[in-house]
């Protein structure tokens, strides 16, 4: 069945703890911030963490693949460096 969403300004949570309501007013308090504020900022950064999550797993992904690009190029490169010493008659301590 879908979910049909409204426009609206409130939140409501019912039978929440009370001990929880407290932790969250002094978390709050400690930001100098309205328990509304305090509440509107964690739920917005919640609802927004999915899309930083999946640029986080993009990210990551590039990464590897990136870092696998830069050690194929260094073994490359250590190759040519190989066959130059050798063209050139240097030994691999660097003595000719």
């Amino acid at each position: 069945m879908a979910q049909t969403v409204k426009p609206f300004d409130e939140l409501r949570v019912r039978g929440f703890p009370y001990d929880k309501k407290v932790r969250l007013m002094r978390m709050a308090n400690a930001e100098k911030k309205s328990l509304q504020q305090f509440l509107y900022d964690v739920l917005v950064r919640l609802a927004d963490s999915e899309d930083v999550l999946d640029t986080q797993i993009k990210m990551t992904q590039l990464q590897k693949e990136t870092t696998a690009i830069v050690e194929q190029n260094t073994q490359a490169l250590l190759e040519v460096k190989e066959v130059m010493n050798y063209i050139a008659g240097v030994d691999e301590d660097g003595s000719i």
